[in-house]
């Protein structure tokens, strides 16, 4: 995933902690660099990719993994002070990869995630 990422011309791996299906969790980035999950909203965040492709028809997310999910961003959220909402939690498929703008409806967007295998 690194490589893919340094090849697309990222400093470094682009997210910050990667969860897996078995509900392991790497820690991928410094917590003090900004990650490179969301052109244009980087800024203050913390990214996590969740290794799978869970669009329509494709992987189911093991509950283990989601677990983890939610124990890392409860984690974050508590940590960071933070409510959780749609400010504060938010998916790169929200926005649109070339303007870098949040949208909900049309665009060019990520469809899913990077699957191991």
């Amino acid at each position: 995933m690194e490589k893919d990422h340094l090849e697309r011309g990222f400093a470094e791996i682009a997210q910050t902690f990667t969860t897996f299906p078995d509900g392991k969790i790497m820690i991928c980035r410094n917590l003090n660099t900004i990650p490179a999950g969301i052109k244009g909203a980087n800024f203050n965040g913390i990214c996590i990719e969740n290794v799978g492709n869970f669009d329509r028809g494709k992987d189911i997310m093991s509950p283990d993994q989601s677990n983890t999910i939610i124990a890392v961003t409860r984690f974050c959220l508590s940590r960071l002070k933070l409510e959780p909402s749609d400010r504060t939690v938010v998916y790169h498929h929200w926005f649109d990869l070339t303007l870098g703008k949040r949208i909900l409806t049309v665009g060019i967007r990520k469809s899913g995630f990077i699957r191991l295998s």
